[in-house]
């Protein structure tokens, strides 16, 4: 069984995030930021991110006025458990040419929504771009500024999940859809109200 859907949650705090990892990464995009809605590229500095979590990072450059996104560096880890080469590829949600990762639509409309908004979020769901089936991902994206002001870059930090079923996986940290029918559904990366 395949997720169709991603769940989508713009991030007000990171008081929010359930992952200890996405916690840290989110509280050193806000650090960088002070009172400014979002750090500058020169911000991002890798060699200061902790090295069990940088294995799960990458650099999205965002183009053509944040219509267009190329994945500029990728982590190892993600590499090695997607088998899928990421750096230099651009995201797209009509892959057809070896250069580009296929993404869903919605994932499209997601760092569109990030640019535009200049805010972070995190996405729970399927890894489509990897072309496996049971592979799911928790994903925290953070926007970065250019000289201009406008969205530049996107940092994100994904967990790959290796399930039998990805709605499983979900369930287990939601519980099941019948049980929370009144609740909305949350990503997995997110603390559920109490």
């Amino acid at each position: 069984m395949r997720v169709t859907e991603d769940q989508f949650c713009p991030i007000h705090s990171g008081d929010e995030l359930a992952s200890p990892d996405f916690a840290v990464f989110y509280q050193r995009w806000d650090a960088a930021r002070g009172a400014a809605r979002m750090p500058h590229i020169s911000c991002i500095q890798p060699a200061t991110i902790p090295p069990h979590i940088l294995r799960q990072v990458s650099i999205i450059g965002v183009e053509n006025n944040g219509t267009r996104f190329v994945v500029r560096l990728a982590g190892s880890e993600l590499q090695e458990r997607s088998q899928v080469e990421m750096t230099g590829r651009t995201v797209d949600s009509h892959a057809s040419e070896p250069a580009e990762l296929e993404a869903s639509p919605d994932t499209i409309e997601h760092l569109k929504w990030c640019c535009d908004n200049q805010r972070p979020y995190c996405v729970g769901g399927a890894a489509r771009w990897s072309g496996k089936d049971m592979l799911a991902q928790r994903m925290i994206v953070l926007p970065y500024a250019g000289d201009d002001g406008s969205v530049e870059r996107l940092l994100t930090l994904t967990k790959l999940d290796i399930t039998d079923d990805p709605c499983k996986a979900c369930e287990a940290t939601h519980g099941s859809a019948s049980a929370d029918a009144e609740r909305p559904s949350l990503p997995p990366c997110l603390k559920q109200p109490a």
